[in-house]
């Protein structure tokens, strides 16, 4: 039985790593990519799809050689490979996005608040534009504005993502016991958050 991996193996295997890792490296520079890129979310499921391909080749030549002279314990390693990190790839592309906006958060989380008591500051309009030392926490350097609460309370959307089904961002929550006000939600098909500190959350709202 052979161990050297043959020319169509090492193929497959580097196919296998390669269509895991596209996925990966899509979802976590998702907010820059999809500006630039629409079909991005298309992208992520065919390559996904083109390492269920992977795997599917890699059991067949399994297969068609397990009882042969030919058959090599190489064989093993591109469904393997396919296998394990297109799992890998799947669990690791569903949050990632999540997970590093969260982790900017809190390295930006003092430069939210002043852009906040700059905003206060400001006169109000449902959209408004940050000055540029705070611009990058915003994807075009504005955020929108929510009167609430009878205008007693303003609200800012930091918007990370402007994607044609939805928005996602920071959103700034004002008052001593901050909740999600109805006049921000009510605008929006449907949502959902995450709190991340006092008066902050992620949220995803849908148009």
């Amino acid at each position: 039985m052979k161990k050297k991996l043959s020319t169509a193996e090492a193929v497959l295997t580097a196919l296998a790593v390669v269509f895991a890792a596209v996925p990966v490296l899509l979802a976590a520079f998702y907010y820059d990519v999809y500006p630039v890129l629409h079909a991005v979310d298309a992208l992520i499921i065919i390559f996904f799809i083109l390492e269920v391909c992977i795997l599917i080749a890699a059991l067949w030549r399994l297969l068609a050689t397990m009882n042969s002279d030919s058959f090599s314990a190489g064989t093993l390693v591109p469904a393997a490979a396919a296998l394990l990190l297109g799992v890998l790839s799947f669990v690791i592309t569903s949050d990632i996005d999540t997970v590093l906006e969260e982790r900017r958060f809190e390295s930006s989380r003092e430069q939210y608040s002043a852009a906040v008591e700059y905003l206060d500051a400001s006169r109000y309009s449902q959209q408004m534009e940050l000055p540029p030392q705070y611009s990058h926490l915003s994807r075009d350097g504005k955020v929108l504005a929510y009167s609430c609460n009878g205008g007693k309370n303003i609200c800012y959307l930091f918007v990370r993502l402007d994607h044609e089904n939805r928005y996602e961002g920071i959103l700034y929550v004002s008052g001593n016991t901050p909740v999600l006000y109805y006049e921000i939600t009510e605008q929006y098909s449907s949502y959902s958050y995450k709190e991340l500190r006092s008066n902050y959350v992620r949220i995803v709202l849908y148009k």
